[in-house]
């Protein structure tokens, strides 16, 4: 009988053994396998990260020279007034419209372009307010127009208005935004 209590005063010590020192530890693995699991996500994340870093740079670089200088262009990386002026003035010339005024000026207000739903605020762009009037007919002035759309640098027409002249021409007055980076 001794012996039978012996041995379950040694089975329950065993239990209470492994119930207080030995239970804890395997919570503590259990939580560092847990962490294992988080830190192997984050690591194949970054792996990921990495390939579609590397995928991005050999597309960058594919860029020719010449297409950047285009996107140099289309949104400057500073306002670039003055060649704005004397694009606008090389085309109304070009075309046969006499520029009567030119006024370009930076506004003010930034603007935050969004372009995908899951980035943030890709870059505020400044915007570069135009007014231009010009006297034409109204063939030379679609064919302005038309000029002012082919060229490379950006130009949003907000408004025109026009005024009638004496032996078929017109003044018309364009309100339009050119934009550059920041």
């Amino acid at each position: 009988m001794a012996r039978n209590i012996t041995s379950l005063l040694f089975l329950l010590a065993a239990v209470g053994l492994f119930w207080f020192w030995t239970k804890p530890v395997l919570n503590t693995i259990d939580v560092l396998v847990a962490e294992k699991t988080t830190f192997d996500e984050a690591l194949s994340n970054s792996r990921e990260l990495q390939q579609l870093r590397d995928d991005l740079l050999v597309k960058y670089n594919s860029i020719t020279a010449s297409d950047l200088e285009k996107l140099s262009k289309m949104v400057p990386p500073e306002p670039r007034i003055t060649e704005l002026m004397v694009e606008m003035s090389d085309v109304s010339r070009n075309v046969d419209v006499t520029v009567a005024r030119l006024d370009a000026r930076e506004s003010t207000v930034s603007m935050g372009i969004v372009s995908l739903p899951s980035s943030d605020k890709l870059s505020d762009y400044q915007k570069v307010d135009l007014n231009i009037d010009v006297v034409a007919s109204y063939e030379n002035f679609i064919t302005f127009l038309n000029e002012i759309e082919r060229s490379l640098r950006i130009i949003d027409v907000d408004r025109i208005s026009f005024f009638s002249n004496a032996d078929n021409f017109y003044t018309f007055n364009i309100s339009a935004v050119s934009y550059f980076r920041r």
